[in-house]
Order: C-alpha cells, then structure tokens, then sequence
C-alpha cells in the first residue's frame, strides 16, 4: 500500500533542509573571519588549509582499513603472530577460527 506523505510535513522537512544545507559551519565562519579580517590571501590559504586537511584525513583512513584487512599478512610476515599464543586472545587472522 502506498502511503503518500502529509503535505505540512513535507514543506517542514523541505525547509529544515533548506536552512541546514544553507547555513555556514564552523569552517566555512573560520574562512569568512579570516577573509574578512586579513584579505583575500589569508582567506586562500585558510581555504587551502581545510582542502589538504580533508586530502590527508582521508588518505590516512584508507590506509587504516587496508592496514586492517592486511594486519593478518603483516603479522605472519613478520612472525609476530604466534597461533596457538594469540589464537584466543587476539583473533586477527582466523576470524571464524574456533
């Protein structure tokens, strides 16, 4: 059955949405005084700034998961994963190891 929803729920969730995607975060005042307040180069780099910020926190969160799904390769490479030692305490590489 196909529910349609009620129209003064719809306008309310379509203006809450307008104004959340409209207002300035944190960042974006920080930009702004800094433009404002020391010229358009300081405003640049602080722009800058946030774009090579977002660039290295996201390169480090991707090496973190491959890390993760290669700790196991890691651990035996290197000969720090004993089995019968960690088998129970630290589950890396058996996952479905009883």
């Amino acid at each position: 059955m196909y529910m349609m929803i009620n129209p003064d729920f719809l306008f309310s969730f379509l203006i809450a949405s307008f104004l959340m995607a409209v207002a300035p975060g944190p960042s974006n005042a920080f930009l702004m005084a800094q433009t404002f307040a020391n010229g358009r180069t300081a405003g640049m780099q602080s722009a800058f700034g946030f774009a090579l910020g977002g660039v290295v926190h996201t390169f480090f969160e991707n090496i973190k998961k491959r890390c993760s799904i290669c700790r196991c390769s890691l651990f035996v490479l290197f000969g720090l994963y004993d089995d019968k030692k960690h088998a129970k305490k630290h589950d890396y590489c058996h996952s479905n190891s009883k």
